[in-house]
């Protein structure tokens, strides 16, 4: 029987337990509930999968745990559906920036304001991240 480790409607959470577990940095426990065959697509209220979550605490180990599990690389979250990438970008996590680009993540998708990995990596001046997405394809001429 499949362990009900997504119960989040009934408890009144916004994240669901492996999205709590993902933002805390608690690798054990979302290994745990990777094994219980947690939903990594499940989203939250706001429209964040585990992968948004982990992207944006900052955890690599936690990232590359949920990409081993399928979790998909380029979904998009909230009103600027921004991706996982996008969103370790804007918080300037090098670590699982390099993590989901190694996965392949698509370097060149836009948010809903038409805005790149690159163009957030210079708005908001991560330098280090603007020189890794440039080796990586990203597009200058992207706007």
């Amino acid at each position: 029987a499949r362990a009900d480790a997504d119960r989040a409607a009934e408890s009144g959470l916004r994240y669901t337990p492996l999205q709590i577990a993902a933002q805390d940095g608690h690798k054990e426990v979302v290994d745990v509930l990777l094994r219980a065959r947690a939903d990594i697509a499940r989203m939250s209220s706001d429209g964040a999968t585990a992968l948004h979550v982990a992207a944006q605490s900052g955890f690599a180990d936690i990232v590359q745990a949920l990409v081993a599990a399928g979790t998909a690389l380029d979904a998009t979250e909230g009103s600027k559906a921004a991706t996982p990438l996008q969103v370790a970008v804007d918080y300037g996590h090098r670590a699982v920036v390099e993590e989901l680009l190694g996965a392949g993540a698509s370097v060149n998708a836009s948010n809903s304001d038409g805005e790149t990995a690159l163009v957030l990596a210079i708005y908001y001046d991560h330098v280090d991240i603007v020189r890794l997405l440039i080796k990586t394809g990203a597009d200058l001429s992207a706007r």
